[in-house]
């Protein structure tokens, strides 16, 4: 992995049009805690491990937060995929660090090859080994036969990259309990101006299986 030529601190600091772009962890932490304030509304919040070392440095600020009261164990899961050639996963190791966290774990469902299992069953096998709850599937390979091979598991299923109100309807009416969405546009993926020209199966599959809200 190469590292980025600036720190952290000064990485905050980098703004677009006027904007600083990247919230640390633990500013979201102080935003939701200010909205659960003033709302009243709690959500889960769902935490991709996306780099090294970035499990061993995100479970202990959870529990800081968590021991607080900010946030419950309830209100929070942690993310990742697992690669070939990793000595142990990012979820093996919040696993270790924290038993009670709620974990995900993120395979893309339709090409094993780029993830660490050769096949559904050893997922199964590697998620209940390590307490995992939840299988996040890529919207490019959410299937209805996907969903129902979860659910008979014993898993819940979770769903990321869905770009369009349409996908989100027909993603919840296959039984999906969670969703890590991109920022909606429009009511469709032809809203999308720079998606809009790249194939998608996905309501099409949805249509074949008579799962279609619309």
């Amino acid at each position: 992995h190469e590292q980025l030529p600036i720190g952290l601190d000064a990485l905050g600091e980098v703004k677009v049009d006027g904007r600083r772009l990247v919230p640390t962890l633990r500013e979201i932490l102080g935003l939701y805690e200010s909205r659960c304030a003033t709302t009243g509304i709690r959500t889960r919040l769902e935490v991709e491990l996306k780099g090294p070392d970035t499990a061993e440095a995100v479970v202990p600020l959870l529990q800081e937060y968590i021991k607080k009261g900010v946030i419950t164990y309830d209100d929070v899961a942690l993310c990742a995929f697992c690669y070939d050639g990793e000595p142990k996963s990012r979820l093996q190791i919040a696993r270790e660090l924290d038993p009670k966290l709620t974990l995900s774990l993120s395979v893309r469902g339709g090409d094993f090859a780029q993830d660490a299992f050769k096949s559904w069953e050893e997922v199964f096998e590697y998620a209940r080994k390590h307490s995992i709850e939840w299988l996040d599937i890529t919207r490019r390979n959410l299937t209805p036969g996907v969903v129902q091979r979860i659910h008979d598991a014993g898993f819940k299923v979770t769903c990321h990259h869905l770009r369009a109100t349409d996908e989100l309807q027909d993603a919840i009416s296959l039984g999906v309990k969670s969703i890590r969405a991109d920022m909606f546009a429009g009511p469709t993926v032809a809203d999308y101006k720079n998606i809009q020209d790249i194939p998608s199966g996905l309501r099409q599959r949805f249509k074949a299986a008579g799962v279609c809200r619309t």
